[in-house]
């Protein structure tokens, strides 16, 4: 059997923490095929937040009758994206259907309230290198024809809402890489960032980059190397005079680097090589390249 559209495109998206902006995007783009020409003609899916697909509709008497619809919505939606990724539909009244069904929402990619662009606007240019990742990618699946055209109509819309969300000034999450209207983390990775078993995870990674998170998602492990990452690299940087001061202390700046470069690099401590350490702060780089490996407690 061929494999699902929705799944195949994942792939693609998944390096770089795509995988949820891809979906949420999706889930917008599928709303026509979901709910049928008919209905799509005055009801528009507009954006995702928080799993809830937001549909503009003109008045509270269309929403009524959508609303006693939901359940309908939402087991096609589980069919066609798998579970939990959209749990709620909520229409909105007042804000009229603007433009023709599957057409090109306003995108938001990050899971953030507001609108990145007007519908109006004309479409942003997708990047011609993403495109070709994206070919590529495809490629290298061998997909089916059945499959192949609608998962590159699928991932061309991704970048196309990527585009638009991009020239409307939204910024990629330092974690995620999920656009957001403001900058900084997304306001699905702000939450992991404050979640207590985030943070717990955190302080073990600090010790040992290999450690085991069990309990958390692929996204919250990826948020609690990230604190990890910022907590080593502000003890480092409290090492070092120390190390200056005293070369004995060298092992212990190259330990909490190692670590720093095990975790950033998403490698095995044992893999972290000198071109890895250029990437950290120059003046650790230069402590670390003046006591190595084979240094003596006198820098010798």
């Amino acid at each position: 059997m061929a494999e699902h559209v929705a799944n195949v495109v994942a792939k693609f998206f998944a390096r770089g923490g795509r995988t949820r902006a891809y979906r949420r995007a999706a889930a917008v783009v599928a709303w026509p095929e979901i709910v049928g020409a008919t209905l799509a003609r005055f009801a528009v899916a507009r954006s995702v937040r928080d799993r809830t697909l937001f549909v503009d509709v003109s008045d509270s008497e269309t929403a009524m009758h959508l609303s006693l619809q939901r359940p309908r919505f939402l087991r096609a939606y589980a069919e066609r994206f798998g579970p939990g990724v959209i749990q709620d539909v909520r229409f909105v009244a007042g804000r009229p259907a603007d433009r023709a069904p599957g057409g090109p929402p306003p995108p938001e990619p990050s899971g953030s309230a507001g609108s990145a662009g007007d519908d109006a606007a004309p479409p942003a240019p997708v990047d011609a290198d993403e495109r070709e990742r994206l070919l590529a990618s495809l490629g290298r699946l061998e997909l089916p024809e059945a499959v192949a055209t609608p998962a590159l109509e699928a991932g061309e819309a991704w970048l196309r809402h990527r585009a638009r969300a991009e020239a409307a000034g939204w910024t990629p999450c330092p974690h995620c890489g999920a656009l957001s209207p403001d900058p900084g983390p997304c306001d699905a990775c702000r939450r992991y960032r404050a979640a207590p078993a985030v943070r717990r995870a955190a302080e073990r990674l600090r010790v040992d980059p290999a450690a085991a998170t069990p309990d958390l998602s692929e996204d919250e492990r990826r948020v609690a190397a990230a604190l990890a990452v910022e907590a080593l690299d502000e003890a480092l940087l409290g090492l070092l005079p120390q190390v200056l001061a005293s070369p004995a202390l060298a092992p212990q700046l190259r330990e909490a680097a190692t670590v720093r470069l095990a975790l950033s690099e998403d490698k095995p401590r044992e893999a972290v090589d000198a071109a890895d350490v250029d990437r950290l702060d120059a003046r650790v780089a230069r402590a670390l390249g003046r006591w190595g490996a084979g240094a003596g407690e006198d820098g010798t």
